[in-house]
């Protein structure tokens, strides 16, 4: 029987994900009808009210009723299982105890208390956590920022740094998960991300945990490991909410579970009154069939033949064959190298060593398109990240690798052709859905699956190569498509089944492969499958002189990395994955060849001229910059400047007696009434940020030219203390560039420091996951062009008094200057990354070679030309270091479990 967690302090590890065991009827069961909803079974839970309880909640999108009178109990201590096919509506069950949808009816109730959660943050506060089936993590913030995102430990009223980090490892090492909180998470694996979401639940110190799929992508050893904080949080009261789709797990992690179809409640029972089979049907609402219809076919000669393959870092010496009509499967557990090998048979990473055989023929497969040429496909494990185009109808995703052949001479699609194609497909594959057009994302998991499952069998491949293909889908759909995988192989299709799930491997192959740190382990044909052996194989954990082969293999392996990556080129690739460091070295490089050329360059006063001339780009490209870490953009930065400068220039010249003071608050409130504007168009009415301040662009300098009229203001009529701003020195450096300084530190330091600093970061990484940590988005969007405005309004004070002439047209280029000194800076326009030190630095960058340029006497005609070719050579400059360092830290990665274990 399948392990149920009990009450006793002794922990009982669940069973592998298997669905042949039976337990007796619960008394009753045979003739239930079970197409209607059942009222609870008497459960004999306690009397003390449950920790969360939802009562008649029903749910609309529209006309459509995802949830309908849907009843749940969460009681301390006590895991409750959720169980349903996609589409069921576990997800939207979710996401209202998350706080993300409010019911349309129904109560929800605390300790027997109505509440209402508001949002992320308010289920948050209530003591409400939730694992989500898709990491809602930040890939540009580190590792322990992502853990206590929205909620950083403070110290003296920023950012205890130390503190974070320290429990950031606390948390993971009793995850029993070696890894480094400083990381960013862009460099873990699918398995890491997953225990970090687990981290970030177990920080709160929850009373109610919601699990939704969290053993969806981690290995057996991390499913184990998991099994046990469950464990250890039953005993301190928390009540959890858990949702699979394996059935092993729903009936053998939960004490009562609820199921649900179609959006209502068909059953609310203890676990042990239901088996398996039962479960099933109560899902489906039919008797389930086979789980693995595996047909025999015909096993003809060798299609793909593999020999000595090696690369990926770590993937060593493997040899295998596939043949015509038979499914191989590869087992072993997360990081294996299983998904590493077939990415190399797919052209995506290059192989360092071995050959290709493809139908008697060495191939090298050079790319995903050269690899389709010689009838490859693979169906890689991610399919949001790597499969599919979600916001795409279904017809674009399916023809997407086969454009080329639907396209005419002038390039243009055959419509007929390409919908008639994707509906076909889509029949074989028994997508559900309204028809090709509708979007993919709105679709089940399970459908999503069988889309890409179609994209990558229209090509026509010989070989198909399936990663994961049936992972975090509900049981009707497994069984779907290994129907699907079992047909292709009788139609004489090679296929390589990759799976951590052994019974899937068992079930459909008819060999097995198992991959252990990167290396073949051991090979079963069909007649002798053996689960034990094969997960043993697997885990490493086969008797003690069967390992000293592996070992020497790791041995090896480490060497050469130690020699590749040794303790300098370490040390180095820490460096250098600090960006400013980059970007010093490229400035350097520039000052360098401009005074090989051109003495003049170091010359006192025009190194002074150099930095005037960087400080007000660099004011500017400071709000710019957390504009873009947000993901947005602020094209009007120029317009404002110009407005403020024409208002606190025209007030100084009408009150030439006026305070100095006042005329920077005057420009300063301009500047931010005009960033209210663009905030309210961006966060309040959903305006995209391109469009809004392209239109308040036109908007505010057709303003101010009305406002001129046509006149200028200059230095003649205005008072001479206002100049006096610009000539200022202090320490024998300009005024402007110790304000330009010091706002710079003062950014960043906000930015590195504070929690609306880092949530900005948060919000540009991850939208949707921002909105799950309870960052207020619409706060942060309008704090950064409020901040924008502002910036732009004193940079207008300090521009009438730096050039002493104001007028309609003062600084037409200052948002492309901007946005190019953000870029060269290093932040991405894709948000979520870089600094504003790095924009500082490409504001200077931007200033030298400018200067450059016409100290060497460059024609005015090629000058845009010239300084363009520049920044995009020292963008790439800087990005070949940065990628450098990447790989060295991957390399270090790589090598710390092996130097571990050689210690």
């Amino acid at each position: 029987m399948a392990a149920k967690i009990g009450g006793s302090g002794a922990v009982r590890q669940p069973e592998p994900r298997v669905y042949s065991d039976v337990k007796p009827e619960p008394p009753g069961a045979q003739g239930r009808d079970l197409g209607t909803e059942h009222t609870d079974t008497k459960l004999g839970w306690s009397s003390l009210p449950p920790a969360i309880e939802l009562r008649g909640i029903t749910k609309r999108f529209g006309s459509v009723e995802v949830l309908s009178d849907v009843d749940l109990s969460l009681r301390a201590g006590r895991v409750h299982s959720l169980a349903g096919e996609n589409g069921a509506g576990k997800s939207t069950l979710v996401k209202i105890l998350g706080g993300i949808h409010q019911p349309d009816s129904g109560r929800i109730l605390r300790d027997g208390i109505d509440i209402a959660i508001l949002g992320a943050a308010d289920a948050r506060r209530q003591g409400i956590a939730i694992i989500h089936q898709h990491p809602a993590v930040f890939p540009d913030l580190s590792v322990a920022e992502n853990v206590f995102v929205g909620r950083q430990p403070q110290r003296m009223g920023r950012i205890d740094w130390a503190a974070m980090t320290d429990r950031a490892q606390e948390l993971l090492s009793s995850l029993q998960m070696e890894i480094d909180p400083r990381l960013p998470v862009k460099m873990l694996s699918i398995a890491e991300r997953q225990a970090i979401e687990i981290a970030k639940a177990l920080s709160i110190d929850a009373r109610v945990l919601v699990m939704d799929e969290p053993t969806s992508a981690i290995s057996s050893r991390e499913v184990d490991r998991l099994f046990e904080i469950v464990e250890r949080l039953k005993k301190q009261g928390v009540a959890m909410l858990f949702i699979s789709h394996f059935i092993h797990e729903v009936l053998g992690w939960g004490d009562e579970v609820t199921i649900l179809r179609s959006g209502k409640r068909i059953i609310a029972a203890p676990t042990a009154d239901l088996t398996p089979e039962q479960t099933v049907r109560y899902m489906i609402g039919t008797e389930p069939g086979a789980f693995f219809p595996k047909e025999d076919t015909q096993i003809g000669q060798s299609v793909l033949s593999v020999r000595g393959l090696s690369g990926a870092g770590f993937v060593e010496d493997v040899s295998f064959d596939v043949r015509a009509g038979e499914i191989l499967g590869f087992f072993g557990l997360v990081g294996a190298g299983r998904s590493e090998i077939a990415q190399m048979l797919f052209g995506i990473t290059r192989p360092e060593q071995g050959e290709i055989g493809v139908n008697g023929h060495l191939v090298r497969p050079r790319s995903p398109k050269h690899a389709m040429q010689l009838g490859i496909s693979l169906l890689p494990e991610d399919r949001h990240q790597q499969g599919l185009v979600l916001p795409f109808p279904i017809r674009a995703n399916e023809t997407l690798p086969i454009l080329r052949q639907l396209a005419d001479k002038l390039g243009l699609v055959d419509r007929v052709r390409e919908a008639h194609i994707a509906r076909e497909f889509a029949a074989r594959m028994r997508v559900v859905a309204t028809g090709v057009e509708q979007p993919t994302n709105t679709v089940s998991g399970g459908n999503q699956q069988k889309v890409l499952l179609a994209k990558w069998l229209i090509p026509s491949p010989r070989i198909l190569i399936l990663d994961q293909p049936t992972r975090g889908i509900d049981v009707g759909a497994k069984a779907e498509i290994h129907h699907i995988i079992s047909g292709l192989a009788g139609q004489g299709m090679a296929i390589v089944l990759i799976s951590d799930d052994a019974r899937e491997v068992i079930g459909m192959a008819d060999r097995i492969i198992v991959f252990r740190g990167g290396r073949f382990a051991a090979e079963f044909v069909r007649s002798s499958f053996d689960r034990e052996a094969i997960l043993l194989a697997a885990a490493h954990l086969a008797r003690e002189h069967d390992t000293s082969e592996p070992m020497r293999g790791q041995l090896s392996r480490s060497r050469k990395t130690l020699r590749a990556f040794p303790s300098i080129s370490l040390f180095m690739g820490g460096l250098l994955r600090v960006r400013e460091f980059g970007l010093i070295l490229a400035l350097l490089i520039i000052c360098a060849a401009v005074t090989m050329r051109e003495r003049r360059f170091l010359q006192p006063a025009n190194l002074e001229q150099v930095a005037l001339s960087a400080t007000l780009v660099c004011m500017v490209a400071l709000g710019e910059a957390l504009v873009i870490i947000a993901k947005q953009i602020d094209l009007s930065v120029g317009a404002m400047v110009a407005m403020s400068a024409f208002v606190s220039a025209a007030w100084l010249e009408r009150h030439p007696d006026g305070w100095i003071l006042s005329v920077l608050l005057i420009g300063c409130a301009v500047g931010s009434a005009l960033g209210v504007v663009n905030a309210v168009l961006v966060a309040l009415f959903r305006i995209p940020a391109i469009v809004a301040t392209l239109g308040t662009l036109a908007i505010y300098r057709g303003g101010v030219i009305v406002l001129a009229g046509g006149r200028q203001i200059s230095a003649t009529v205005l008072p001479e203390s206002y100049g006096e701003i610009a000539r200022a020195h202090l320490a024998g450096v300009p005024l402007l560039v110790w304000l330009a300084i010091l706002l710079t530190v003062g950014f960043g330091l906000a930015a590195r420091f504070t929690r609306t600093g880092r949530n900005l970061y948060a919000l540009g990484s991850n939208q949707e996951s921002a909105r799950f940590a309870g960052i207020d988005e619409r706060r942060h969007l309008a704090l950064v062009f409020i901040l924008s405005g502002l910036l732009c309004g004193f940079v207008g004070v300090l521009w009438g008094a730096r050039f002493g002439t104001v007028d309609a047209v003062i600084a037409p280029d200052l948002h492309l200057q901007a946005i190019s000194a953000v870029v060269v800076g290093g932040v991405s326009i894709f948000g979520g990354s870089g600094t504003v030190y790095g924009a500082a630095l490409g504001a200077v960058i931007f200033a030298v070679l400018q200067n450059g340029v016409q100290l060497l006497g460059i024609n005015q005609f090629w000058l845009e030309a010239v300084i363009g070719c520049a920044i995009l050579i020292t963008v790439i400059f800087y990005s070949h270091l940065a990628r450098r360092a990447e790989q060295v830290e991957r390399g270090s990665r790589r090598i710390q479990p092996v130097l571990r274990n050689l210690l």
